[in-house]
């Protein structure tokens, strides 16, 4: 699937639902500052009917939901992942480069456990020269 866009014309490689998994594969869109670039974006476990259900209990007339409300939403879903990402960073010509976030909570309740791994590959080269004295 592609669309076009005033940098350039931004491509998608799928989009899938398959054993409760929601993703988006190979993202490679133009952007003012350079070129975005995303291998796989992936929501696990998603829950369309846990969604309505979650949905359906914040129909409270004239209030806002409370906190409790919205920590719901995390029972909806076990987990996300973004795999692959390269992106310019502001207006620097540098890259911001993640090659794995992946955020697993499982089923959701007080005693789950958040298991994260974030294996960033980013430049060591200083954005801005005072940042020097922190290398």
């Amino acid at each position: 699937m592609s669309v076009g866009t005033p940098q350039g014309t931004a491509t998608v490689g799928a989009i899938r639902f398959r054993d409760g998994e929601f993703a988006v594969e190979g993202v490679d869109a133009p952007s003012p500052q350079g070129q975005f670039k995303m291998e796989r974006f992936a929501l696990k476990s998603f829950s369309t009917a846990s969604l309505m259900r979650w949905a359906a209990s914040l129909t409270t007339a004239g209030r806002a939901p409370s906190p409790d409300q919205m920590l719901g939403l995390f029972g909806v879903l076990a987990g996300a992942e973004i795999k692959g990402v390269t992106a310019p960073f502001k207006t620097t010509n540098k890259l911001v480069m993640i090659d794995t976030l992946s955020l697993d909570w499982g089923s959701w309740s007080a005693r789950s456990r958040a298991r994260r791994m974030w294996l960033p590959n980013l430049s060591r080269q200083p954005i801005h020269p005072v940042q020097n004295s922190f290398h």
